[in-house]
C-alpha cells in the first residue's frame, strides 16, 4: 500500500505536501483561504505561484462553485478533454475572484510555492511516495505505476507579443504529470541528473499542455470524475441527495489519475492546485 503521511487529517500541517520542492520558496497560511492578492514571497518578482487548497467536498461544493467557470477552453478543447478523461478538470478563473472563491472552498491551511520564471522543468507538486506499485485508472484501462510519487512538472517564462499594435506580455506555463520513480537510495555508476527531471519516471505525455495568461486569469486543477456533470449538480436545489450504501464489501477499483494526484486519505476531502501568474510588481 502507498505510504501516505496523514497530514491532511491534521489540518494544521496539511500543506506540507507542497513543501517538498527543494530550492523554491514555500510558505503556509494557517488560516483557511489566505489572501490570494498577496504573492507568496514579498518582492519575489514576476512569474508563477502555485497554491494548494484543501477542500471538504462532501457537499459537492467544488461542482457548485466552479460550474460557472467551465464555459470556454482553459487550455484548448482537446487538452481540456484529455485532462477530464483522466479525472482532472482544468478551469480558468479571473484572478480578481480568487479570494472570494477561496473563502467559499478552502477547509484548511493553504500552501504557497513561489516558482517565478523557471525555464527548466520544475516540480510544482508531488504526492507522498509509494513503496510499491500502484494502478491508476486511465480511459483505456488501468495503468500500473512503478514505486514512487506522482507529481506535476511545470516550466514558466514570459512571452511578448504584438496584438492590435500593442505589446502584450503573457506568462507561458507548460505542465505535465509524471510518476517520479523511487531510487531506493542505491549506488549507481550513472547518478540521476537533476537537470533532466523527465528522465526519472513515466511522463503522462498525453496531458502535456501549454497555458498562457496575461495575469487576469488563474488556472485551477481539480480532481473530478470524467462523467461528473457540474452544471447539473449546481442546478440542484438544497443539499445533495443521499445515496444509501451497498451491503457487503465495496468493489475496489483503481483511482483515476486525478484522484491519485489530488485525493487525500480522508474521504470527501480533495486538493485543488491553483496556478497564479504574477505579472505586475
Amino acid at each position: 500500500m502507498p505510504r501516505r503521511t496523514p497530514i491532511w487529517l491534521a489540518l494544521a500541517s496539511c500543506a506540507a505536501a507542497l513543501s517538498a520542492c527543494a530550492g523554491r520558496s514555500t510558505t503556509t497560511d494557517t488560516r483557511a483561504g489566505g489572501d490570494v492578492s498577496r504573492p507568496a514571497v514579498d518582492l519575489g518578482g514576476l512569474g508563477l505561484e502555485v497554491r494548494g487548497w484543501v477542500v471538504d467536498d462532501r457537499d459537492q461544493r467544488l461542482a457548485r462553485r466552479l460550474a460557472a467557470f467551465e464555459a470556454g477552453d482553459a487550455l484548448s478543447a482537446e487538452a481540456d478533454a484529455a485532462w477530464q478523461a483522466c479525472g482532472l478538470r482544468v478551469v480558468q478563473v479571473p484572478t480578481d475572484q480568487l479570494s472570494a472563491l477561496a473563502e467559499s472552498l478552502v477547509s484548511g491551511p493553504e500552501s504557497r510555492v513561489w516558482l517565478g520564471q523557471t525555464p527548466q522543468w520544475t516540480e510544482a507538486y508531488a504526492t507522498a511516495e509509494s513503496e510499491s506499485r500502484r494502478a491508476v485508472r486511465m480511459p483505456e484501462g488501468d495503468l500500473v505505476l512503478a514505486p514512487g510519487a506522482i507529481r506535476l512538472l511545470v516550466r514558466a517564462w514570459f512571452e511578448r507579443a504584438i496584438v492590435d499594435e500593442q505589446e502584450r506580455r503573457n506568462l507561458r506555463v507548460d505542465l505535465v504529470p509524471q510518476n517520479r520513480e523511487r531510487t531506493f537510495n542505491s549506488l549507481t555508476l550513472e547518478p540521476i541528473d537533476p537537470t533532466r527531471p523527465l528522465d526519472v519516471g513515466l511522463v503522462i505525455d498525453r496531458l502535456a499542455s501549454v497555458w498562457r495568461s496575461d495575469g487576469s486569469t488563474a488556472l485551477l486543477l481539480v480532481p473530478a470524475d470524467a462523467g461528473e456533470d457540474w452544471e447539473a449538480i449546481a442546478a440542484q436545489v438544497g443539499p445533495p441527495e443521499y445515496e444509501p450504501g451497498v451491503f457487503g464489501p465495496p468493489m475496489r477499483t483503481a483511482p483515476t489519475l486525478g484522484q491519485a494526484l489530488l485525493g487525500t486519505p480522508r474521504d470527501g476531502f480533495d486538493i485543488v492546485l491553483v496556478l497564479i501568474p504574477r505579472t505586475q510588481q
